[in-house]
């Protein structure tokens, strides 16, 4: 017993011995590494970084483990090359030649509250820009707006409270956007900016053929603040919600044409084109014929463009059918696409006919129509 009470003894004055001997000093945080719970330290007078442990039976990172805040390190006792952080230090290390001093961190420049872009009502050729804040260049910035400014109460209209200076209701910048373009088919971004001189501007992109060009937006000019921006189309005359903040999309077929061409196509017998009868068959044994084309026509106006092999099936009734790529064929015909496609379809007025059924069949799309048929008797089969 009185052995162990020595022991005892002997490892408490060791161990008090250590404790005189630990190194602390402050440092500041340069970096986090999260997986392996360790921190990036640099202390006075250096510019090296050393790698400090924090408690790792934490469920989280400490609070005044934040980088460019002060911590104190120091050495683990019984273990030199060991370091960890104890606690929060009491000063920031100062800089030296090579720089100590935690880097600034650069923040995005951005819309940091408020500034919606919204329609007006009634619709006008302006957007309504609602007051708020944003940053540039790690400043922040307050849009209120000093003129130009409308009452978005309107029904009622705006109401004065206690005195003539207080007004009811919401307030909005109204921001002007130029005219679209003159030219069918044409779109282009128009891009709404804030400057550190807190003024709104609207930057206009360039008008392209949006059946074959996709628009760019315009850069943002140095001092501002992308706010949002209005993608805008050829007979556009008002701002309307679904044009904010829209982005272009490739174009697609939104209407399919199909029309009959040739000198046995009649448009007065049933008023609209149907390819005639041929009363003088049974002498001359031409079969009535016609060209069928068939395009596509974008969510912009514009033709599409396929440039590919297509192909038209005969489903229903007589006759046959021929492309660029097949003879005349009871079943099918294939022929190319560029900015449209044309086939030829021909009666057989030995059968007993009616009105076919093609169907028209491209990668992006597909058709059915059906072609109109005069009878003998003038009326459509």
């Amino acid at each position: 017993m009185p052995r162990m009470y020595n022991k005892k003894i002997s490892a408490s004055t060791i161990d008090r011995r250590v404790r005189k001997r630990v190194e602390e000093r402050d440092a500041i945080v340069w970096s986090i590494d999260v997986q392996h719970d360790i921190v990036n330290v640099k202390i006075q007078g250096s510019d090296t970084l050393i790698k400090a442990h924090y408690h790792q039976v934490l469920t989280q990172i400490p609070s005044y483990v934040k980088v460019g805040s002060a911590v104190t390190i120091r050495h683990r006792r019984g273990n030199k090359g060991y370091v960890e952080v104890v606690g929060t230090g009491r000063a920031i290390p100062s800089p030296v030649t090579g720089g100590t001093a935690i880097p600034p961190t650069s923040l995005i420049d951005a819309v940091l509250t408020g500034m919606e872009v919204y329609a007006t009502d009634p619709a006008s050729l302006a957007v309504g820009v609602n007051s708020g804040t944003f940053r540039y260049n790690n400043t922040i910035y307050v849009f209120s707006g000093t003129a130009n400014f409308f009452y978005t109460m309107n029904d009622p209209s705006e109401l004065l409270m206690g005195s003539n200076d207080v007004t009811m209701g919401g307030q909005y910048f109204a921001l002007d956007i130029p005219a679209a373009p003159a030219t069918p088919q044409y779109g282009r971004y128009d891009l709404i900016v804030i400057g550190t001189d807190g003024d709104l501007d609207v930057i206009s992109g360039t008008a392209v053929n949006l059946s074959t060009t996709e628009p760019a937006k315009p850069s943002v000019p140095s001092n501002h603040v992308l706010v949002d921006w209005i993608f805008i189309m050829y007979g556009d005359t008002v701002i309307t919600s679904d044009m904010i903040g829209k982005n272009y999309q490739a174009p697609a077929p939104q209407e399919i044409t199909t029309e009959i061409s040739g000198s046995w196509v009649d448009s007065i017998i049933l008023g609209y084109d149907a390819l005639e009868w041929n009363a003088n068959y049974s002498f001359d044994s031409i079969n009535p014929y016609c060209t069928i084309t068939i395009s596509a026509i974008d969510q912009y106006g514009g033709t599409i463009q396929l440039k590919e092999r297509v192909k038209l099936t005969l489903n229903g009734g007589y006759g046959e059918v021929k492309g660029s790529y097949t003879d005349w064929s009871s079943s099918y015909a294939e022929s190319y696409y560029n900015t449209s496609v044309s086939f030829t379809y021909r009666r057989d007025q030995s059968q007993t006919e009616f009105s076919p059924v093609l169907t028209f069949e491209a990668t992006s799309f597909a058709n059915v129509y059906v072609l109109p048929l005069i009878s003998s008797g003038g009326g459509r089969i």
